[in-house]
């Protein structure tokens, strides 16, 4: 129970209390007169002592009566209410979830979970905000949207309608859920406020509230971080569930699509979708180009149920081929289940296609089986030049690489690498947190990536290496092929240009007589060169960085947005970057090329994160210390005082009552 305005009501008590006592207690004053006889006074002459000046207080159920009716007004005035929350003092923060989770519509009338989210922290603040003249001053609210990345919307303020403006204007975005860089931007901001404050007021230090706020969470707790979690000494949180734990999800996972290396004109799709429920579900499957229907399943897919429970659940899952079918052009292919369930991101996936070209690359060194095999590759334009001519022509012209889809170095010395896609085998390049410090003698394969675009059906088992550079690379390096002395392919970036390094060249090795040499040279090349002919564009995923790169003196890059906003792009070194992305769909990246032509290039961004799609609200948040129970979803509040004046009202009948059937003599 909340007591809106205590002090009113406690003054009025102190005043009225004493008042009615005084009333009792003091002696009436009687006029003088003469009469003939005192024979019918003298039932009366208990009553005159009684009423002498400050005599002691005889109860009577009058005055009982009385002084309760009094003090249950003065009760009333304190306006007390029932609610879920009770009103904080100092500061208190939101964080309100906008992740792709919180877009299920499982809340009351089929409003989306952050809906009802703003919908209950709105509330909240208008209550602390009620009171009137008397009630106790409202905390300052600091509101913080998260998802993958956070942002303030408001810092801290007590301005009921900017408050109310900036918990409205939080939108839905389709990323992860991360609760840690949203709790350190709490912690980070208050402090900061804090120093400030103090700073202003140097002589005010006593009366500033520098502890720690409380922080109100409001998510379905589909949280991914939630258990590296640690509230710091001082610190509270409470969390208000927004969904319904017995909610369930079909989706797709995975979606792509490749053209035909015998026909580049027909492209082959494939999808594969997933059940979060415990009982078996059937959906129906379409494809559309560009809003066309181009396929669709036969019948309806029936997916089997999940499996088990906690950390050995395994959801289930099925998968699906299409028919190969023309599309000799760029275009949109979207994917998508019906009908639709409660949680819609995950029920569309699109895949982006572009048109048909040669990759040019630029083959720089010597070594016969490389060759041979890029120059197989019917997608490929392979231009060679020995290592040294390569060495003469970037240090005449460094940008000259960036006219080559992918460049191929072999043993060749790099002092520096301009901005484009590079593989490269054999000696190490200039490139800091590569760390390279001499040589590897033989050595067998320990492990590899094998979900990694380009090592992706190939087995490395077999493959023994006599020499290769021997590197330490940072952890922003991805190491995709392990040997038994360290790492022997890795990927990363360096400034504007993406990395694949072979610590060994192909010679060096058996590595030409295996069929892993095919598979990761070509899917290599064609995940640098994000190849249109052979496969699609890369899907991202929703919170990625889109980096693509253009030819160096174009103009009017734009990037248009899945929700038709179109943004201007700085091209930086032949590339742009953007984001991180917030939603689904396709992002169009447009620009003018040197020679004038209008050119357009598209990315789809799905989102295929097992955790977020999992949509069922989460019963408790174990974090490290304890856990975090859910308060009702509801922050309706009860205001008891009009009950506490009707009880006053009944009171103060029976009190007239008692009056007039007694003649006031009780």
């Amino acid at each position: 129970m909340t007591l809106l305005t205590p002090i009113f009501g406690l003054i009025t008590a102190l005043i009225v209390v004493p008042l009615l006592l005084l009333l009792y207690m003091l002696k009436l004053r009687r006029e003088r007169r003469d009469i003939s006889s005192t024979l019918l006074w003298t039932s009366h002459t208990k009553d005159l002592r009684a009423n002498s000046l400050f005599q002691r207080l005889r109860l009577s159920p009058l005055f009982v009566l009385q002084c309760l009716l009094l003090l249950m007004l003065a009760a009333a005035l304190t306006q007390p209410i029932l609610k879920e929350w009770s009103r904080p003092s100092g500061r208190v923060v939101f964080l309100i979830d906008q992740s792709a989770s919180m877009q299920t519509r499982d809340a009351p009338d089929s409003r989306t979970r952050l809906d009802e989210a703003k919908r209950l922290a709105i509330a909240q603040v208008e209550s602390w905000q009620g009171g009137g003249l008397f009630a106790a001053s409202p905390p300052e609210v600091m509101v913080i949207a998260f998802a993958q990345d956070p942002s303030v919307r408001i810092p801290f303020s007590t301005n009921l309608g900017r408050i109310r403006e900036a918990i409205d204007g939080i939108e839905p975005t389709d990323q992860i859920t991360l609760i840690a860089p949203a709790v350190s931007l709490a912690r980070a901001f208050s402090s900061s406020q804090d120093a400030q404050e103090i700073s202003q007021s140097a002589t005010q230090i006593n009366t500033l509230d520098t502890s720690s706020p409380t922080m109100q969470l409001l998510s379905d707790g589909n949280i991914s971080d939630i258990a590296t979690l640690s509230l710091r000494k001082g610190e509270t949180m409470s969390w208000n569930r927004c969904g319904n734990p017995q909610t369930i999800n079909q989706g797709i996972s995975a979606a792509g699509a490749e053209r035909r290396n015998d026909d580049p004109t027909r492209v082959s799709a494939f999808v594969a979708l997933r059940n979060d429920a415990a009982t078996p579900a059937k959906r129906e499957v379409q494809v559309r180009n560009n809003g066309t229907l181009i396929a669709s399943a036969s019948e309806p897919i029936a997916i089997p149920a999940a499996s088990g429970k906690g950390a050995t659940r395994v959801v289930g899952a099925q998968k699906l081929s299409f028919t190969p079918f023309a599309l000799p052009n760029s275009g949109v292919l979207s994917m998508s289940l019906l009908p639709e369930d409660a949680f819609t991101t995950d029920d569309r996936a699109v895949i982006a296609i572009q048109e048909q070209r040669t990759l040019r690359i630029l083959l720089a060194g010597n070594d016969p089986a490389l060759e041979s095999l890029l120059n197989s590759l019917s997608f490929a334009n392979v231009q060679q030049i020995s290592s040294t001519d390569f060495i003469k022509r970037i240090s005449a012209d460094a940008n000259w690489t960036e006219s080559f889809d992918v460049v191929v170095c072999v043993d060749c010395e790099l002092q520096s690498l301009t901005a484009g896609r590079w593989l490269i085998f054999g000696k190490p390049p200039a490139i800091a947190n590569l760390n390279a410090f001499g040589e590897q003698p033989r050595q067998a394969i320990r492990t590899w990536k094998s979900d990694h675009k380009a090592m992706a059906q190939s087995q490395f088992s077999d493959l023994v290496v006599d020499r290769s550079a021997a590197i330490a690379p940072t952890s922003d390096w991805l190491a995709l092929l392990e040997g038994s002395k360290g790492p022997l392919i890795v990927s990363g970036r360096s400034a504007n240009a993406t990395v694949i390094y072979v610590t060994f060249v192909p010679m060096d090795s058996n590595w030409p007589f295996q069929r892993s040499f095919v598979n990761f040279t070509a899917q290599a090349v064609e995940f640098l060169g994000a190849l249109g002919s052979a496969v699609t564009s890369e899907s991202l995923e929703p919170g990625a960085m889109l980096r693509t790169r253009i030819v160096r003196g174009s103009t009017n890059v734009l990037i248009q947005t899945p929700a038709g906003d179109r943004v201007a792009q700085n091209l930086v070194d032949g590339e742009i970057v953007f984001g991180p992305l917030r939603n689904v769909g396709v992002y169009k990246v447009e620009y003018v090329d040197p020679l004038g032509k209008q050119k357009t290039r598209m990315v789809a961004v799905n989102l295929t994160d097992a955790s977020e799609c999992d949509i069922a609200a989460a019963e408790k948040l174990n974090i490290p210390g304890g856990e975090l129970d859910p308060k009702g979803v509801g922050l309706a509040t009860l205001a008891i005082w009009p009950f506490i004046v009707a009880a006053s009202l009944c009171l103060l009948l029976l009190e007239w009552f008692l009056y007039h059937r007694f003649g006031g003599a009780t």
